[in-house]
């Protein structure tokens, strides 16, 4: 017969992921530290270690698992790797469209990395659809006039630059009133 003291120890579920919010929470202080310190490894092994979490915590079908494959992404851009980044923003949008939907306003984050990690890929055409979709999703959520997309249509200027679509770049200026 084998006595209680011999089995071993169920850990209580709810301790656990109290556990593993903390765990997450430190994580993602690391990365923040991390990305602003250029310290683009560590913050790629806490990105990781991030979706790991958020899956266990949250399941993969989850605003936070997306939000960690789009922190990740954003250290694979600044890595240069800009295959897998794309990967990673491609499946944060994946995710965000469906437990959401096409316009739901956390895409404009990892929409905004896909076209910057497109254009780094040397693939403006695939970066001009992507910024014009994130500036489309700021609109219908901000406004046609928020502040919130005004990185996204600097970065929809450069793209139009680099494939030498100067006209389309130029952003007119206010118009004169008629009297």
């Amino acid at each position: 017969t084998r006595r209680s003291s011999d089995l071993p120890d169920i850990e209580d579920p709810a301790a656990a992921a109290e556990r593993d919010r903390e765990e997450l929470l430190q994580s993602f202080e690391i990365y923040k530290s991390s990305i602003e310190n250029g310290m683009y490894d560590e913050a790629d092994a806490m990105a990781k270690r991030i979706i790991e979490l958020s899956i266990r915590l949250y399941g993969i079908n989850s605003l936070d698992s997306a939000k960690a494959l789009t922190n990740l992404g954003t250290v694979q851009y600044h890595n240069k790797d800009f295959e897998s980044a794309q990967l990673n923003y491609k499946a944060a949008i994946d995710i965000i469209e469906r437990i959401e939907d096409r316009l739901h306003a956390a895409l404009i984050n990892p929409l905004k990395g896909l076209g910057a990690a497109q254009l780094g890929a040397g693939r403006p055409d695939l970066a001009k659809q992507t910024f014009d979709r994130a500036v489309h999703v700021s609109h219908v959520n901000e406004g046609p006039h928020n502040l919130q997309q005004v990185e996204v249509l600097d970065a929809l200027t450069e793209t139009y630059l680099t494939v030498g679509e100067v006209d389309e770049a130029q952003i007119p200026g206010p118009e004169a009133e008629e009297l």
